[in-house]
């Protein structure tokens, strides 16, 4: 990332990630369902936020506009989380990123806990991803996965090394390009 940039951080709640991209120089956009978090988020942050749910789409910003597209653990409460990443995808810029996040349904914690695993204890997740659900998906949407990991934090760092590597961490971190 470089100072001028454009960053659009989706589900931003209170904004003190885009804070941290303020400081960086980088021009931010937020958006949030909440009303609530986007009035907190005005005072964290001097991005351009707005109000929206991404159910709607994204048609409120144009296409190739940003650099970067920011997205943690927002797609698993979505209508079409396809729709959505085609959406990303038309508003990115060439050669454009979005990083997001998820639970990760092939986690060592799902298999351990079952029913109780977080990723079912929020009513509010209407799809849950493995690495490669979200990895096909991402790639129907017409963008191209340049980094798919799977972290288990607070493993020790061997453990982490070896669940990730095994697609067993806990959430799923994936950074994708849009291909021209």
């Amino acid at each position: 990332m470089s100072p001028g940039d454009k960053i659009l951080d989706i589900g931003c709640a209170t904004g003190h990630f885009l804070n941290e991209c303020d400081k960086k120089g980088l021009v931010t956009y937020g958006i949030d369902i909440s009303p609530e978090f986007i009035k907190k988020a005005k005072k964290n942050t001097t991005a351009k936020l707005h109000v929206h749910d991404l159910n709607n789409g994204l048609k409120i910003f144009r296409a190739n506009s940003f650099n970067f597209i920011t997205v943690f653990d927002v797609i698993e409460h979505l209508d079409s989380p396809i729709n959505f990443l085609k959406e990303c995808q038309r508003i990115l810029k060439p050669k454009g990123k979005i990083i997001l996040t998820t639970p990760n349904l092939s986690s060592l914690g799902h298999f351990l806990t079952r029913d109780k695993w977080h990723g079912y204890s929020d009513t509010t997740h209407q799809y849950l991803f493995t690495p490669v659900s979200l990895r096909f998906t991402t790639e129907q949407a017409g963008l191209s996965v340049t980094r798919l990991e799977t972290p288990f934090h607070p493993l020790p760092r061997q453990l982490d090394f070896l669940t990730s590597k095994l697609n067993l961490g806990g959430q799923i971190w994936l950074v994708a390009q849009k291909k021209k």
